[in-house]
């Protein structure tokens, strides 16, 4: 209804700058149908391989992956509705992919799994800032049975006009 809409899960912190962010991400990606959305937390630990994570950065202020977001994110309404119908069409049988991770696919509660094994099957990229727009408290609740801080980055802290680049130039 709107062209796009920004999601903060219960135990998510966002940056005040966050509008700032989406708004000109939107205005470079929202009609490149090869974008499903925009993250706006950007991971600094891989927790699939439970390692530090450090994207390749070419002097941009983004790139794109294929793993899912659901700790802020802004959807772009014509993409989302295309996942809507492919999620009513799947949700109850949703088979394993060996291009997902196999965590994924055990997740419980959770519709960022359906949207991890859509990008993927679709050739579809999340859009993620290397300065992070919101941060994850990771409070105990129906995903996690203990508080921990290993999930907070920190926050973007300010106004800027950020540099983005072509779908073919991006870091991947």
């Amino acid at each position: 209804e709107y062209g796009a809409a920004v999601i903060f899960e219960d135990d998510i912190v966002p940056s005040p700058y966050f509008y700032d962010y989406v708004k000109q991400a939107l205005d470079q990606y929202v009609s490149d149908k090869r974008i499903f959305a925009l993250a706006l937390y950007s991971q600094i630990w891989n927790g699939y391989r439970n390692k530090a994570f450090h994207p390749l950065r070419n002097g941009t202020d983004a790139y794109l992956t294929q793993c899912e977001c659901s700790w802020g994110e802004c959807f772009i309404g014509e993409q989302w509705r295309e996942f809507r119908k492919w999620y009513d069409d799947n949700k109850e049988n949703l088979q394993h992919r060996d291009d997902v991770p196999p965590q994924i696919f055990e997740w419980t509660n959770s519709w960022a799994k359906y949207v991890g094994y859509y990008i993927v099957a679709n050739d579809l990229y999340f859009v993620v800032p290397y300065d992070s727009f919101s941060t994850n408290f990771h409070d105990e609740g129906t995903h996690t049975a203990v508080n921990t801080s290993v999930y907070q980055v920190p926050l973007m802290y300010g106004r800027k006009t950020y540099n983005f680049t072509t779908f073919e130039e991006m870091i991947k």
